[in-house]
């Protein structure tokens, strides 16, 4: 993944640790994942302080981040930061940076996130692209071909909702919940949206002075060009938050996000029960199929960077589509949601490293993570000022007539 950045009041430190985004070095198009911070502090990445860029110190990142620009990005990296206006702490920093393959190393998911193994892919014919191959070019929608408006929302009826897996720790016990009504962003926030509201309301645009970064750095106030219909990127929980109260809304609980995600039967995947590594942008699209860990640390050490954006425009997947017909839920980028890592209740005791604190949540897969097959039950802790490029978000809110959730 790609690093995640520190936003301490005004605090000038960085610390990102990486989110495993990988690429294979033989894939000629990798990218950097993003990374974490930590509560136990190994040397870290750079956490930045997005209200107070003028303060932020660069600094290394942890060896797991995969980087972005893909071949379908329709212009080149040099050159673009001059057209769009430099941001400020490129401007201070001396220059924007520039795209590296530089290996990346990932620490965060390793001590927080439960490795849980890589699911069994279809046969070759049963896939649901039967062209899938590792080093595979990240899919690429245009404006014209997607069916609906990038701020299009997604009614998800009150019904009783399979929620958790015992199998999940951290996200057992299974258990059944009235979920109320309520209204979801289908796609995940769009950098040209998130654009309006950085010029609207003159918050710090996303930007890491990390060549992991690069691809996914805005100018002052302008989204990369060619890259406005990617999710935002290199956002802490707050930007998050911020933006949807902004346009009226509100992150998804976990409940709501997981409910948009699985349907009320509580599907493994958006998809159904089974998993298919072609329907989403994951991973495993730039490893191939993995077997154990030992084949993820060879693939991850094998792994030296990418040049070009791996995170797809969104609404680029259409066979990740959950059955309330929102998109990108099992890939492409995770999702910061409301709350805090609490333990669920039933759960047993020190069910996983980091409940009960003041970490934040992510929740879906990314185009960067080591778990690539995880079941949309797995909750994905960070530190709220983390800022990367394997997390963005999507908003929510109460439908008409309904009590907002608790």
């Amino acid at each position: 993944m790609v690093m995640p950045m520190d936003c301490k009041g005004q605090a000038a430190a960085i610390l990102v640790t990486t989110s495993l985004a990988l690429f294979l070095s033989s894939c000629n198009g990798p990218s950097s994942p993003p990374s974490t911070k930590q509560l136990d502090h190994h040397p870290q990445p750079s956490e930045r302080n997005r209200e107070n860029h003028d303060e932020q110190q660069p600094q290394g990142h942890d060896e797991h981040h995969p980087r972005g620009h893909d071949e379908h990005h329709p212009r080149g990296h040099q050159g673009h930061q001059q057209e769009r206006g430099e941001h400020p702490e490129a401007l201070r920093q001396g220059g924007a940076v520039q795209p590296s393959e530089d290996p990346i190393i990932e620490r965060w998911e390793d001590e927080y996130f439960p490795f849980l193994g890589f699911a069994a892919e279809p046969a070759t014919a049963q896939r649901w692209d039967s062209t899938y191959a590792a080093g595979q070019a990240v899919r690429w929608v245009k404006s014209e071909d997607r069916p609906h408006s990038l701020d299009d929302e997604v009614l998800v009826p009150a019904a009783q909702t399979v929620l958790g897996d015992d199998a999940v720790p951290g996200s057992r016990p299974t258990r059944t919940v009235v979920v109320p009504s309520f209204f979801i962003d289908r796609y995940e926030v769009s950098n040209s949206r998130y654009q309006a509201f950085v010029k609207a309301t003159g918050r710090a645009a996303p930007y890491v002075h990390e060549n992991w970064a690069a691809i996914y750095n805005w100018g002052r106030s302008t989204a990369p060009d060619g890259l406005e219909e990617l999710p935002v990127v290199l956002v802490t929980w707050d930007d998050a938050d911020r933006f949807c109260r902004w346009s009226g809304r509100r992150l998804p609980t976990e409940d709501e996000w997981e409910a948009a995600a699985r349907g009320s039967s509580g599907q493994v995947y958006p998809w159904g029960g089974l998993w298919d590594s072609s329907r989403s942008n994951v991973a495993s699209r730039l490893s191939g199929p993995l077997a154990d860990m030992a084949a993820w640390d060879a693939f991850e050490a094998s792994w030296t960077g990418s040049k070009k954006a791996e995170i797809a425009p969104v609404g680029s997947y259409p066979a990740d589509r959950s059955p309330h017909g929102v998109f990108d839920m099992a890939g492409n980028v995770s999702e910061w949601v409301a709350g805090t890592f609490k333990t669920v209740s039933g759960a047993p005791p020190n069910d996983r490293k980091g409940l009960d604190t003041d970490l934040r949540v992510a929740r879906g897969n990314s185009w960067g993570n080591r778990d690539y097959s995880a079941p949309l039950s797995l909750r994905y802790p960070y530190r709220g000022d983390r800022v990367d490029s394997v997390v963005g978000f999507r908003c929510a809110r109460d439908a008409p007539g309904e009590a907002p959730p608790n």
